[in-house]
C-alpha cells in the first residue's frame, strides 16, 4: 500500500499530511476546537460550514486563529 503525503504550512510551520485530508480533519487532528477558531486558507477566510469540503493540496497555507474569552 502506497501512502501519499503533501506538505503545507500551518501557522507558519511545515506540516505533512495525507493527500486525502480535508481542512476540517486537519483541524481536528491538530486538536483545535473548531467552534472556537477562525480559519484562513490560502489568504481567504473559510466559513465553518465549508471546512469539510476543502481538500488540502501541497503548499497550501493555513492560518488558525483561536478565539479566547476572558474578562
Amino acid at each position: 500500500m502506497i501512502t501519499n503525503y503533501i506538505t503545507l504550512h500551518v501557522n507558519g510551520e511545515a506540516f505533512n499530511c495525507l493527500t486525502t485530508m480535508s481542512l476540517k480533519h486537519l483541524l481536528l487532528y491538530l486538536e483545535f476546537d473548531i467552534s472556537l477558531v477562525a480559519v484562513e486558507y490560502n489568504g481567504e477566510i473559510v466559513p465553518m460550514d465549508k471546512l469539510e469540503a476543502i481538500i488540502l493540496k501541497g503548499n497550501d497555507v493555513v492560518e488558525v486563529i483561536t478565539i479566547v474569552g476572558g474578562g
